[in-house]
């Protein structure tokens, strides 16, 4: 079963979100139509894909960040984005637009360097948004634990002022 939607409604609009969202689309629309073409997509992922390997000799340290933005197939590329769009809304909500783009990279890059230290002399690429992702849904279960807390502790008023806030919304969030 996969998730459409959260219950927790965001404040404002999640720019960064749908930037990130956008991006990753444009990008792996710009080469799925060679997808199949085992040559250019070798050397396309060769160029920007994590390669372990490549890091130990000291080179490519880019690709830390521009295989965040690679996807193998549109599942793979279907599946982050749907994540990201259920779970960054609230987050990005609750860190600003700039502390979620931070959070965001870093999260990829973290898991990017764990990747590494797993494999230093691989020569695998490594493409994909997951661990940025993973992030993004670990900071999501953090906030909602949060949120319930919260919530469950709030005064009859909070209650009456939440409740007024989500009809105008039109109800819940990503």
């Amino acid at each position: 079963m996969l998730p459409i939607r959260d219950h927790n409604p965001s404040g404002r609009t999640p720019y960064v979100t749908y930037s990130i969202i956008s991006i990753n689309c444009i990008i792996f629309f710009s080469y799925w139509g060679n997808i199949h073409d085992p040559q250019i997509i070798n050397e396309f992922f060769s160029s920007w894909a994590l390669i372990p390997y490549n890091l130990t000799q000291g080179e490519d340290l880019f690709t830390l960040i521009t295989s965040i933005f690679l996807h193998a197939g549109i599942l793979h590329l279907a599946g982050n984005m749907l994540f990201l769009h259920i779970f960054g809304d609230n987050l990005e909500d609750q860190m600003g637009h700039l502390g979620f783009l931070v959070f965001y990279l870093l999260s990829g890059i973290g898991a990017s360097i764990i990747y590494y230290l797993t494999a230093p002399l691989s020569p695998i690429p490594l493409v994909g948004a997951s661990g940025a992702i993973a992030g993004v849904m670990g900071g999501y279960l953090l906030l909602s634990v949060s949120y319930t807390h919260l919530r469950a502790h709030e005064t009859p008023e909070h209650r009456g002022m939440r409740g007024r806030r989500e009809k105008k919304k039109g109800g819940g969030g990503g």
